[in-house]
């Protein structure tokens, strides 16, 4: 069987390996210059280093059993992370429950709350309910509005905007806290798992396998338009040429893939893709040679910075495999129409430096040596209440053509984990519905 992959992501990547695992030939198609969707690379300091800041947590298993299945378990490790929260110019650690007891923005009580609320949701199992309620009105509930106004209400507008962050489900949240929960070890500290060599180090090691299984990869190369044969095969349509194949295995964006359909007449099923609303992500690079604090992963809850969270990697990571300097991520969710969407990397960084002062007062400007940008026009679905009702079904009303995209990743949240996960299992579904 022949079957065509469109996007060379991690969804993608994890479908061909299985695919070809069982001698099909398989084709992935990717529009950019290289692998790995929002976990694509760039060089900086003498080694790669994610666009998108990415780690994993330590429940992320589907992960760890493929890096491990393709003899590369050595490179896995294992690190613990520093987590913090800002709020009124002041970095309170948030690594351990001691640490919530001593968040003093919060009365006794509250903090008291605040982490019976957590306990509370590892504990929950049934989800049904939380897909009906918004994150907001649950976790008033839950923790209390003193919590939910002082901590949970500026995560979510820095998460979704303004505009979303009351249409959010609780379910959401809920699964959030469930994973980041199991990745604590038996002291309550969590753990987070990296590939020795960055992302770009395990991708280049899958895409050998891949390759070696058969698989052909072909970069730089956009799938324009498809449309269904006679013989119910699909012809891809390239810059380079036309490519018919016994299935399609799509795992771009829905949005993207509304727009193919339409033009090929399926006009009811671009309607339902289209009512997935996504964000766009802004990251801000600062290479410095100072850090701004030991914190790895800061949650910003002040409504005058533009930046919802400030990821230091080499708080997690080595600073000596970035030839010795410290790597900072300034990390918004926004809509692309959005006037900060719309700046120039120079603007973004100009616009950034005021608020970074006011935050770190000591921390010089003169250290930052580079700066980089990078921007996701589709870097989070917006998961809305009664979100099953709109997700779209692996299997498309076109025959032999399926979707596998972080639009479905359901109830959890979009990441390498289940990228990988939903590959592996739209590609057994393909399989078996072949031979059917």
């Amino acid at each position: 069987m022949r079957i065509g992959v469109v996007g060379g992501g991690f969804t993608g990547l994890a479908a061909a390996y299985e695919l070809s695992k069982k001698a099909h030939d398989v084709v992935i198609f990717e529009k950019d210059s290289q692998l790995g969707g929002l976990a694509a690379t760039f060089a900086v300091g003498g080694q790669e280093l994610e666009k998108f800041y990415h780690h994993w947590l330590g429940t992320d298993e589907h992960t760890f059993d493929l890096i491990k299945e393709i003899g590369c378990g050595e490179k896995l490790l294992f690190k613990e992370s520093k987590v913090g929260i800002y709020y009124a110019n002041t970095i309170y650690r948030f690594s351990s429950p001691l640490d919530l007891l001593k968040f003093k923005p919060l009365p006794l009580l509250s903090r008291l709350r605040f982490g019976f609320s957590i306990l509370y949701s590892w504990m929950l199992r049934d989800m049904k309910a939380l897909e009906a309620i918004s994150a907001e009105d649950w976790l008033i509930k839950v923790a209390g509005r003193k919590s939910y106004e002082t901590v949970w209400k500026p995560l979510l507008i820095g998460k979704f905007g303004k505009d979303y962050y009351q249409d959010v489900a609780a379910v959401w949240l809920w699964n959030k806290l469930i994973q980041r929960g199991k990745s604590r070890d038996g002291n309550a500290k969590e753990k987070l798992a990296y590939y020795r060599g960055g992302f770009s180090s395990f991708i280049k090691d899958l895409a050998g396998v891949i390759q070696r299984q058969g698989v052909s990869i072909k970069l730089n190369t956009e799938v324009t338009s498809f449309a269904l044969t006679s013989e119910k095969k699909i012809l891809l349509k390239t810059r380079d040429g036309d490519e018919i194949f016994d299935q399609v295995l799509y795992t771009g964006h829905t949005p993207e893939l509304a727009g193919l359909v339409e033009a090929a007449g399926y006009t009811q099923y671009a309607h339902d893709l289209k009512k997935i609303k996504y964000l766009g992500n802004v990251c801000l690079i600062l290479e410095s040679k100072k850090s701004l604090s030991d914190t790895y992963w800061l949650n910003v809850t002040d409504p005058n910075f533009p930046f919802v969270g400030i990821i230091e990697h080499t708080n997690f990571e080595s600073k000596e495999n970035y030839a010795g300097n410290h790597l900072i991520y300034l990390s918004t969710y926004l809509p692309t129409t959005d006037k900060l969407y719309q700046m120039s990397d120079d603007e973004i960084y100009h616009f950034a430096l005021p608020h970074l002062q006011r935050m770190f007062p000591e921390f010089d400007i003169q250290n930052i040596i580079r700066h980089f940008v990078w921007k996701a026009e589709y870097a989070q679905p917006i998961i809305v209440q009664h979100y099953p009702d709109t997700m779209p079904s692996t299997k498309t009303p076109i025959s032999n053509f399926y979707l596998s995209t972080m639009a479905q990743v359901y109830p959890q949240d979009r990441g390498t984990n289940y990228a990988i996960h939903h590959g592996k299992n739209v590609a057994s579904q393909m399989l078996a519905e072949y031979c059917a």
